[in-house]
């Protein structure tokens, strides 16, 4: 099943057509949502639009049994990794299915491994050697209190809040 955008539809049916040249792919479906993306220029302006398109792709999701939901842009991914948690079948970059028809493995998607795990004191621990070695100095206690809604994305359905100043 491929999720895409009304807004991106000639892209949806790009990838599309990537993803058929792929021996032994079947791509059930392909659901366009309204707007350009899951993030702030498409549907998650309109939070409860959003929640009413996510769940009918994953009432496809299922009806279907198909087993991977394909996404192309990243806020699209982060939109419905948890869902992979939830059950039933696996949310990847159509880039991830062109490298296993390569024979080779997708990249860790840290992020999807990180959001799956939903205990903040363990993605703080998992997440430190990176934003260290990437020069990153944090606020563990500042971290531990805005995670939660860095995850859920309230950025969109008005918790900016949590990226106010801290003094």
């Amino acid at each position: 099943m491929l999720h895409a955008h009304v807004g991106l539809a000639d892209l949806g049916a790009n990838v599309a057509r990537v993803l058929a040249a792929i021996p032994g792919l079947e791509l059930v479906d392909t659901m366009l949502e309204s707007g350009y993306t899951c993030g702030g220029s498409g549907c998650a302006r309109a939070p409860e639009m959003m929640k009413k398109e996510h769940a009918q792709l994953i009432d496809r999701m299922r009806e279907t049994d198909a087993d991977v939901l394909v996404t192309f842009y990243h806020n699209c991914h982060a939109s419905f990794v948890r869902a992979e948690g939830e059950g039933g079948f696996r949310v990847l970059n159509y880039t991830d299915l062109l490298v296993e028809a390569l024979g080779a493995a997708p990249h860790d998607d840290v992020f999807k491994r990180l959001r799956l795990i939903d205990d903040w004191k363990m993605i703080i621990e998992e997440a430190e050697p990176y934003l260290r070695a990437n020069g990153i100095e944090f606020d563990r206690e500042f971290l531990e209190k805005i995670l939660p809604d860095v995850f859920r994305m309230a950025e969109f359905t008005g918790g900016l809040d949590c990226f106010a100043s801290r003094t």
